[in-house]
């Protein structure tokens, strides 16, 4: 799976945090499933709770209301700072700094399968070197439709929810029942890489959350500009377009379908949470407190 960054906080803000944030309560029991198994009865009782909180005591959960739980569990603005560095629009330049960091410190960014699509769009253009680059594109071309060559906070956290939601409303009808949403949400792909991240774990190797957030907080206007390009924002749409028409039809070569840009921007705005939590739990830890995940 792919993974990246997204945004940061003021330091203790993240003191205040709601009490359905991830790491509390019934999320906690959450974090402890494991892939591919049956819902224990604890966890089955940990999602009615969090259902109810959404959706009162409805049989269906809407769109909106999965919205406001994403929203409120995964504090979306604790991040924020992280990928936004600059404050306001993220540019293409931004962009590629910020990725340029996480390659450097999550050694095994990218799986093998990750980089053969990768190949696969970009051809003889991808290399180690452009790599950076390559998956800014992606972002850009996902979350940029209009060409203004920016994108913003809000475009990812939209995109992940829906993203997400696309998982779980497999026959678009704007809601699901309850019993369906405790079928899929513990085995969505999204949660499967919150699950890893959370646990400092990229394509199963350990990484430094506390090393990725100093080194993005650490970044500076003079570190954006200084960073080299050597692509355009939108200089592979086509190549991209003509690839996901190939793949909705056709298996490709690695037999996956089009799934890179909903990954590339929610694995981005995970790592980012965690390197937030690594910093937070570091300081809490400092001052003789444990932290709550």
């Amino acid at each position: 799976m792919f993974t990246f960054i997204p945004f940061a906080f003021c330091t203790l803000a993240i003191y205040g945090r709601k009490t359905t944030s991830v790491e509390d309560n019934d999320w906690s029991i959450l974090l402890q499933h494991k892939s591919g198994a049956s819902i224990n009865a604890e966890e089955s009782a940990a999602l009615d709770n969090i259902l109810t909180t959404y959706n009162g005591k409805s049989k269906v959960l809407a769109a909106n209301d999965f919205k406001s739980m994403v929203e409120d569990a995964f504090e979306f603005e604790e991040s924020r700072d992280l990928i936004d560095i600059e404050g306001g629009d993220i540019t293409y330049q931004e962009l590629v700094h910020v990725i340029t960091i996480l390659i450097d410190i999550l050694d095994l960014f990218l799986s093998d399968d990750d980089r053969n699509m990768m190949f696969d769009i970009f051809g003889k253009s991808y290399t180690a070197q452009t790599e950076p680059e390559c998956l800014a594109l992606i972002i850009f071309y996902k979350l940029d439709p209009t060409k203004s060559n920016i994108v913003s906070f809000d475009d990812f956290k939209n995109e992940i929810i829906n993203s997400w939601w696309t998982e779980i409303d497999k026959t678009k009808a704007g809601f699901v029942t309850n019993d369906k949403f405790k079928d899929l949400f513990l085995e969505s792909q999204n949660w499967d890489q919150f699950r890893d991240q959370i646990s400092y774990q990229q394509n199963g190797k350990l990484y430094d959350g506390k090393a990725i957030y100093t080194a993005l907080k650490s970044s500076t206007t003079a570190d954006i500009k200084s960073t080299v390009l050597t692509m355009k924002p939108h200089q592979f749409d086509q190549a991209m377009a003509n690839y996901e028409a190939l793949t909705t039809t056709t298996p490709i070569p690695t037999g996956q379908v089009f799934a890179i840009p909903p990954l590339v921007v929610t694995g981005l705005w995970f790592v980012a949470r965690v390197a937030v939590r690594a910093a937070v739990g570091a300081t809490i830890a400092a001052i003789g407190a444990t932290p709550a995940y």
